[in-house]
Order: structure tokens, then sequence, then C-alpha cells
């Protein structure tokens, strides 16, 4: 029901601003409007979420960081550690001290 009413509203302000002379002044402040954000996403940090969710963890904290330094939080500590960052780091194969022959290495 919402879809179709706005689908008529579409339409009749279409017909509305086809016949009104003031459509230009207000296409062209809407065009500007639209290259004006997509200027601004061009500066947009990709989102912590995002880079958190795909595994990411050192440029999440880049843009926690980034977000802190913005909004000016004195007291914000970059050395922290993610809890799926956590069990994948649990995950990774320890480092054999061993050669491929078998034969110890030296510290």
């Amino acid at each position: 029901m919402l879809n179709s009413l706005g689908g008529i509203t579409a339409v009749w302000s279409s017909f509305y601003w086809a016949y009104n002379p003031y459509w230009k002044p207000l296409f062209i402040f809407i065009l500007v409007m639209h290259v004006a954000v997509l200027i601004g996403l061009l500066f947009f940090p990709e989102s912590p979420v995002n880079l958190y969710e795909n595994g990411k963890y050192k440029d999440s904290k880049r843009v926690y960081a980034y977000i802190a330094r913005a909004n000016r939080v004195k007291d914000f500590n970059e050395e922290f550690i993610f809890d799926k960052e956590i069990s994948s780091l649990e995950r990774t194969p320890k480092p054999l001290n061993k050669t491929e022959f078998g034969t110890e290495i030296d510290p």
C-alpha cells in the first residue's frame, strides 16, 4: 500500500515540476548536493565494524584511532586486542625451532 502511494506521489510531483517554471534551480541545487555528497564520501574512512568482521584488525584499529583523534579523546589506548583477534592468534601455529631436516636452530 505504501509503495503504491509513493509511486502516485512521484508521478504527481513529476507532473507538477514538469509544468512549473522554477524546476531548474531546484534541479541544480539537488545536483550540487549529490555531487558534494559523492566527493565527501571519498574522505570518509571505511567502517571499522566492516573491517573487524572481515578480519582486518589493524585497519579497524587505525580507523578507531582516527575517530578518537577527530573526537579529541585524550586517553585512547591504541594497543587493544579484539576478541576475534585473540581467537585467531590462538589458532595460528607456533613456529618450530627445527629446520626441515629436523636439526635444532640456535635462538
